[in-house]
């Protein structure tokens, strides 16, 4: 090829890049004499989209004079792709940072699940756009966050919402199973768009309302791949495999090509039961000449390990001539997701020989921490410590994450250790790292370990982040916990702008120590700060009250709760009051209260009521909580036993002999049923087979 000119060369390769082209933007590339700025940034964009960083950063290094936009794009390159230390390391270094920078660096952490940081770059922001509050909307949308998704919602002015935002606020809505609510978002749209409809198919698909994303469906106007697509989807995620198949059958008819997004659908839908027709699906794919097409190599990897046919899921894996980072994490998931852990953790030492040595997987800790992440959530922590130390160069996030893993499996001890490990190498948590530090001060908490959580505070001081919202909160959490609640107050007092979640901290504190004036007394000086209580704060000053024995002052706050803020009672809110009015010995009040709760009181409240009962001798009362109890639970065997023992009490051994009698009789019923249900379900099996 001659050679060519670099701005034609320039819009040439970033127009292959779009399309996925990328071998031949590459070779383009190389044929440009004298390689400017604008092209060496079009290829640090071509290779942040194929997630060769290192090979982008050699680009980056080799600009002398980078401008905003090499610093952006080697940004966006380690953020999409998972590096987010070296995200974080390139941000820091940055001369100047614009909103792009910023979003990119939120979108980095929200789309790999660390909205808790993510949500931290939000506050750390100088100013906010629709993209910003989008990535947080889609964020905590995507985790069923649902009331965090609608306060983000709020937070964007009317005038700068677009179709995206809307359709977001939709799926989250649906998604959550608040189906009425995303269809009133549906009518408000200014614009229904055919990206709108076809997302709130998408929703309904997600809410598992198969019929109602087909009706939208039959009543579009218009269609195109994405609305086949997503109409069979929710019914492959309701279960209706073969009503799904169908569907491909009609689009077919049509002359419309099923997509990738098609084949996903169907084979992200096929569970255990429908494995069957995942094979048969297979079959078709075999037929039609694209079973060697990487993309779907690994989508039947996925399917197989997700139906529990490992071997199957292997073989195709073994039979990839060029796998990816992707095929090798989809594989080692199959077997952690099927306790395969030995196995998991083979596969996950050869891969980094046998993928190319551009990807620095031997020194990378990107897929070992999604490796970390996913043994601890299985509870395999020994395989967790594994796949940790088969990393050269930990980095931040890969400490933070083992410092999780055994925080969350109940080894504190475990976790302070690492953290001090982590310490010996040079390695602290920084302002994207915070979590580390909620972490260690939790398992400080768990082990009882004073001194270990002064020197832990002692850091987070030296560092600046005692006064971010949720490293106080912990803090909090921590000295309570140790029963020092001087301490706690001494951090709370240092919160210059006090939130909801510290003052509930603080106030859950003094009520487990038995301070309650002291805990009561906070609850005023929320209003006088401008901080809105929420349910969790009601549930604490009830505690208190019900400690302190101050009736009229819960009611007043029980009224407070539903008149002035609006909260609505919840199980536990009412079990409180009963819980205070039993305790009193105003076992009628607390009767009268149960029968004008709107919502059916569940057994937690009637065995409150039954344990007040009993306290206070109430023969007749116990009687009929014991029978509301049982009604709900008939095989818990507590209401029978605080009964009989309310029966002993008042001398009445022959009514407590017979209910010992009928709960005996009960247990026996319960049994033979269990026994009766388990032998229909054995038959049934063996009709199938």
């Amino acid at each position: 090829m001659p050679q060519v000119g670099s701005v034609a060369a320039t819009v040439v390769i970033l127009a292959l890049a779009e399309e996925g082209h990328f071998a031949e933007a590459e070779n383009l590339y190389c044929f440009i004499p004298e390689k400017d700025t604008a092209s060496m940034n079009a290829m640090i964009n071509l290779y942040g989209r194929t997630g060769d960083v290192s090979q982008a950063r050699t680009v980056f290094d080799a600009i002398k004079n980078p401008d905003v936009v090499s610093w952006t794009s080697m940004l966006q390159a380690n953020a999409l792709s998972g590096h987010l230390q070296d995200a974080k390391n390139l941000f820091r270094a940055m001369p100047q940072r614009n909103d792009y920078c910023w979003n990119t660096m939120l979108n980095g952490f929200a789309s790999h699940g660390d909205v808790t940081t993510a949500c931290l770059i939000l506050q750390l922001m100088p100013q906010h756009n629709v993209v910003s509050w989008t990535i947080m909307l889609t964020a905590y949308a995507e985790r069923g966050h649902l009331a965090l998704a609608l306060s983000v919602f709020d937070s964007v002015p009317a005038r700068t919402r677009d179709v995206v935002t809307w359709n977001v606020l939709a799926q989250a809505l649906a998604g959550n199973f608040h189906v009425d609510e995303a269809m009133l978002v549906l009518e408000k749209m200014p614009h229904h768009s055919l990206v709108a409809v076809n997302s709130m198919i998408t929703a309904h698909a997600q809410a598992g309302h198969a019929h109602v994303a087909r009706h939208l469906f039959k009543n579009m106007p218009a269609r195109n791949v994405v609305s086949w697509s997503a109409t069979i989807g929710a019914y492959a995620q309701a279960g209706y495999i073969p009503e799904s198949l169908e569907l491909v059958r009609a689009m077919l008819l049509e002359g419309v090509k099923p997509n990738e997004v098609t084949l996903v659908a169907i084979l992200t839908g096929c569970t255990p039961e429908h494995l069957a027709i995942g094979r048969a699906v297979h079959q078709q794919i075999a037929r039609s000449g694209d079973a060697r097409d990487r993309f779907v190599q690994n989508l039947l990897i996925q399917m197989y390990g997700k139906c529990g046919a490992v071997q199957e899921a292997r073989k195709i894996f073994d039979a990839i001539a060029d796998k990816n980072v992707f095929s090798w994490n989809i594989m080692i998931g199959a077997y952690v997701n099927n306790g395969l852990d030995d196995h998991a953790l083979d596969l996950y030492k050869r891969m980094a020989p046998a993928l190319p040595s551009a990807l620095g997987l031997e020194t990378n800790p990107v897929v070992a921490t999604a490796l970390i992440n996913a043994f601890s959530a299985a509870g395999s922590l020994l395989s967790a410590e594994e796949a940790f130390h088969c990393v050269d160069c930990k980095d931040a996030v890969c400490w933070t994450s083992m410092i999780t893993a055994f925080a969350r499996n109940g080894d504190g001890i475990g976790a302070l250790k690492t953290f001090s490990r982590m310490n010996l190498e040079g390695i602290f948590p920084d302002e994207i790292c915070i979590l580390t530090y909620v972490t260690l001060l939790a398992a400080c908490g768990s082990v009882g370990d004073v001194e270990e959580g002064r020197r832990a505070h002692a850091k987070i001081t030296a560092s600046g982040f005692e006064a971010v919202p949720v490293v106080a909160n912990s803090l909090l959490s921590m000295y309570s916990k140790f029963g020092r609640c001087d301490e706690a107050k001494v951090v709370f007092e240092k919160i210059q702008r006090k939130e909801t979640g510290a003052f509930n901290s603080m106030i859950s504190a003094l009520t487990e120590h038995g301070k309650f004036e002291e805990a009561l007394g906070l609850f005023p000086l929320m209003d006088i700060d401008g901080v809105r209580p929420n349910d969790v704060t009601f549930i604490n000053v009830f505690l208190a009250c019900t400690h302190a024995g101050l009736v009229d002052k819960a009611w007043e706050l029980f009224l407070c709760m539903v008149e002035e803020c609006g909260i609505e009672p919840s199980e536990k809110h009412c079990g409180c009051v009963v819980d205070l009015l039993g305790r009193a010995g105003k076992l009628e009040e607390a009767e009268k209260f149960i029968a004008n709760m709107e919502a059916r009181p569940g057994a937690v409240i009637w065995m409150t009521l039954l344990g007040a009962c009993k306290l206070h001798g109430d023969i007749d009362r116990g009687r009929f909580a014991a029978e509301k109890a049982i009604e709900i639970d008939p095989a818990d065997s507590g209401p029978y036993v605080a009964l009989a023992s309310i029966f002993m009490a008042a001398g009445m051994k022959d009514e407590a002999d017979k209910l010992r009698k009928r709960l005996s009789e009960q247990q026996r019923r319960l049994k033979q049923s269990q026994i009766r249900e388990q032998g229909v379900e054995f038959t049934r099996e063996e009709g199938q087979a």
